[in-house]
């Protein structure tokens, strides 16, 4: 008796706490990691210096006004949560860090930091104007270590590893290295500035389909630039785009493919420092289409602002080189034109 006495007690006790027990406020952690860490442990973690971060708050400003505030970040913290993302390909190490903001919240800024430095483009990535193609042809002559003529930039792709998609076009985004991704085509320049970049391609995509669908080559069709891209053999040889001699006959050939790969070297080096100092783009980004492609082009404008700040490169871990081993399928849309032309630069310049 006096033990059902004690449990009717309890239970009373229990629907009282339950009636009057007030909302616990959860109280999440802002601490600025600003202040947290030195600049060798930022940058570790955010893959910019502390003061290229704050100066990027600063531009991303205007375009952020509207963006999660509702969730009290600052744009300054909106921003160094994408980076570490960036530096992550994490959400779930996110939400684990010292941010302390759930999964669904990352993912809305992170969309909405890609869009803002997106945003950026036209101000970051821009093929050269006509007056500056000798100064970019004469660094390509010292790249390849030879004078080779007119070289206005090196051209390539790179895949983006992705999760497989779920809507029924997912097939398109399976490559020949038998994973899921997005192709991304590059321009760059000597200096490993990427000059133009084409972020929305399937994986499944050949190199040379994205080129002639690209703005860079109807421009260059039209002759609005001098000078000639190089690129590997997967592409057509053309007057504006010189790839190497795939049977070489003479030592003038094989001097004028040794200079082709010493200076389209730069853009695998691109490639290498790109992916390196933003991880998210080696590992599998498990974002919908639309935002990984916003990430991408994100990172690219980021790494040309890195350049420009003289931010040191990252050495963590080696890229593998998609092209080892990989002639390519040759694009059989070579003119006499282009050949004529090639075979005009090697008679020239490497006999």
């Amino acid at each position: 008796m006096e033990a059902l006495v004690q449990l009717r007690d309890y239970e009373r006790q229990i629907d009282l706490a339950r009636a009057f027990n007030p909302r616990i406020r959860i109280l999440r952690d802002r601490t600025n990691p600003l202040e947290m860490f030195d600049e060798s442990q930022f940058r570790r973690r955010f893959r910019l210096s502390k003061e290229s971060t704050r100066d990027l708050a600063r531009m991303l400003e205007p375009n952020l006004r509207k963006d999660t505030r509702g969730a009290g970040l600052t744009v300054l913290m909106q921003l160094l949560i994408a980076l570490r993302f960036y530096a992550s390909g994490s959400f779930h190490i996110i939400t684990g860090d010292f941010f302390r903001i759930h999964e669904s919240t990352v993912c809305r800024v992170v969309k909405g930091v890609s869009r803002a430095i997106a945003m950026l483009k036209r101000r970051f990535i821009y093929f050269p104007r006509r007056e500056q193609h000798p100064q970019i042809a004469a660094r390509f002559s010292e790249l390849s270590r030879s004078n080779f003529p007119g070289i206005i930039g090196a051209i390539d792709c790179t895949h983006i590893p992705i999760v497989a998609p779920s809507h029924q076009e997912a097939q398109r985004y399976y490559n020949r290295k038998h994973f899921y991704s997005v192709n991304c085509q590059v321009v760059c320049d000597a200096d490993m500035h990427i000059t133009n970049i084409v972020a929305r391609w399937p994986g499944s995509t050949h190199d040379s389909r994205i080129f002639r669908n690209s703005v860079i080559h109807n421009e260059l069709e039209q002759g609005r630039y001098d000078g000639h891209l190089i690129g590997d053999s997967g592409y057509a040889c053309k007057k504006y785009l010189l790839t190497p001699v795939l049977q070489e006959r003479n030592a003038a050939e094989r001097r004028y493919n040794i200079a082709h790969r010493q200076a389209r070297n730069v853009v695998e080096r691109v490639f290498g420092i790109w992916k390196r100092r933003f991880p998210c783009l080696q590992y599998t980004l498990r974002t919908k289409i639309p935002t990984t492609q916003l990430v991408i082009i994100a990172t690219s404008i980021l790494h040309n602002y890195a350049i420009r700040r003289g931010e040191p490169e990252f050495e963590d871990e080696e890229i593998p080189n998609e092209n080892e081993n990989h002639v390519g399928l040759p694009d059989e849309r070579d003119n006499m034109t282009g050949v004529n032309w090639r075979n005009q630069i090697i008679n020239m310049h490497f006999a």
